[in-house]
């Protein structure tokens, strides 16, 4: 039905939308599960279970709005290069702090854009809005992005001339 490779695009853009390991798991074995069970399947299969797993999502999110659950964090000691872990873990939050300002219809296109390659005619289509309101969604979020967050471009400059 779906290949390694289309599975893997679907923990993706899970893991996307969720921002946890964990939960993107869950939210695609979910997803998966009502694909299956489903009696009606549609001509075009990845996009049903793109809209599956949007729809579950949002269902989750709005559950989790009504029922908020604390968080366990495990630590665990692992061998590393400080310098190294310090450029990570700056990184990685910079991306973390502008991926939660985002909405979550701007990381999908960011998803599909940015992570995935797609062209935004690709992501207008699996999206199903004009290509026009990708193309200003992205401008909008550049902006956004290099207002809110001057430290990312001061780090591309850096990349860049190295």
């Amino acid at each position: 039905m779906f290949n390694q490779d289309q599975l893997n695009q679907f923990y993706r853009y899970c893991y996307n939308l969720t921002q946890d390991e964990a939960s993107a798991y869950d939210l695609l074995q979910t997803a998966l599960e009502k694909y299956l069970n489903s009696p009606r399947k549609k001509n075009n299969p990845q996009a049903f279970l793109y809209r599956i797993i949007r729809n579950q999502f949002i269902d989750q999110f709005r559950q989790q709005q009504h029922h908020p659950q604390e968080e366990f964090l495990e630590s665990s000691y692992v061998d590393f290069d400080i310098q190294t872990l310090e450029n990570l873990v700056i990184e990685e939050d910079l991306v973390a702090s502008i991926m939660k300002t985002l909405p979550v219809i701007d990381r999908e296109i960011l998803f599909y854009w940015a992570m995935e390659g797609y062209t935004t005619q690709q992501v207008a289509d699996i999206l199903d809005m004009p290509k026009g309101s990708v193309l200003s969604r992205i401008y909008r979020m550049r902006q956004k992005i290099q207002t809110r967050f001057p430290e990312a471009d001061d780090q591309n400059e850096t990349e860049a001339r190295s």
